[in-house]
This record gives structure tokens, C-alpha cells and sequence, in this order.
């Protein structure tokens, strides 16, 4: 019996994994941070090994040692202290954006400390969809600092949202909480 691919649902999800996310926002954001063409590759290295660098390697030993049981974190119990790590680590990212002294990537920091700490606190008693709620808010975010230009991008959004309700992580409801809550995220504080 031959293994079974993993059907289109479930590599769309990965295409569009918050690590992912994060990683093409942070590089957006430090272009557009007004940091002189030389030092921009210097900048995002320092800001990638300090945020999503540790997060992914931190993940995955958490998922080798079955700390968590899939890397979605479906089981709620899980959730606390992956989301604490992520707390801490985006608090150490705050910290040396702070002391870099750039406003643009200070105001990306502090935008994205605020969704996650609303993210935190609607996730302890709720589920709704984490990976539609950051692609929505990267998505809202490259809008607003590129133009409308890049108004495709929004078509990730359903598309991820798709594959969130076809893969059985999240209910339709789930994923339009997500893309809602980031959109107010967005509207109020970007």
C-alpha cells in the first residue's frame, strides 16, 4: 500500500503556517522599516533569530518529545504554555526592537504583541482559527504599508479559511472569528 499524499487542504495549511507568516511579514516589515539597503539583511537575521528562529526549534522539540500532540496544538490543555513561550519570546523581540530604536518595526512589534495577547485571551475559552487570524493580519498589514496594489493577497485569506474548515480543524465559524478579529485588530490599531 503506498503512503497517502497529504491532500490539497492540509498543504495549504502549511503553505500558509503562522511560522511562515511571520517570518515573510518580518522581512516586509524590516524593508519597509526605512533601514538603510546594507543593513537590512543584518537586521531581519538578528530579528529572525531572536523571534521565529527559537519559536520553530522550541516547537519542535516540544512536538519530538509529544509535549504536544500535533502542530496545530488541537488539544486545548496544550495551548497555555506553547502560547506562554510565544508570550515570552515576543516580549524578548519587543525589548530589542525597542532598543533598536526604529519606530516602524517598534509600532509592527507593538501591533503584534497586542493581536497576540488577544489572541491569548480569546483562546483560553474559545477556538478560533489562529492561522486565518495572522495571514488576516499580515495580509491587513502588507495593505497598509504597500498600497492596495496588493490586493490579491487577500484572496489567501479564503483560501487558507477553506482549508482550515476542509482539513476539520475549525468549524466555518471558527475561521470568520479569526479573520474578524484580526480585521478589527487592523482597523483599530495598525
Amino acid at each position: 500500500m503506498k503512503p497517502r499524499l497529504p491532500d490539497f487542504s492540509v498543504i495549504i495549511a502549511r503553505i500558509f503556517d503562522p511560522f511562515a507568516v511571520y517570518t515573510v511579514t518580518l522581512w516586509l516589515a524590516t524593508a519597509k522599516s526605512g533601514i538603510p539597503g546594507d543593513r537590512i539583511r543584518m537586521v531581519f537575521g538578528l530579528l529572525f533569530a531572536i523571534s521565529a528562529l527559537p519559536l520553530f526549534v522550541l516547537f519542535s522539540a516540544a512536538l519530538g518529545t509529544k509535549a504536544v500532540s500535533d502542530w496545530d496544538v488541537s488539544t486545548r490543555s496544550e495551548r497555555l504554555p506553547v502560547f506562554a513561550v510565544i508570550l515570552a519570546v515576543a516580549l524578548g523581540n519587543l525589548l530589542v526592537i525597542r532598543f533598536m530604536g526604529n519606530p516602524f518595526l517598534l509600532r509592527f512589534a507593538d501591533v503584534f504583541l497586542l493581536w497576540f495577547l488577544g489572541m491569548f485571551a480569546v483562546t483560553l475559552f474559545w477556538k478560533i482559527s489562529g492561522h486565518v487570524a495572522f495571514l488576516t493580519l499580515a495580509v491587513g498589514l502588507l495593505l497598509r504599508w504597500y498600497g492596495t496594489a496588493y490586493w490579491p493577497l487577500l484572496c489567501t485569506v479564503p483560501l487558507l479559511a477553506w482549508a482550515r474548515v476542509a482539513s476539520h480543524n475549525h468549524t466555518l465559524f471558527q475561521v470568520i472569528a479569526g479573520c474578524c478579529y484580526s480585521g478589527l485588530v487592523i482597523m483599530f490599531f495598525a
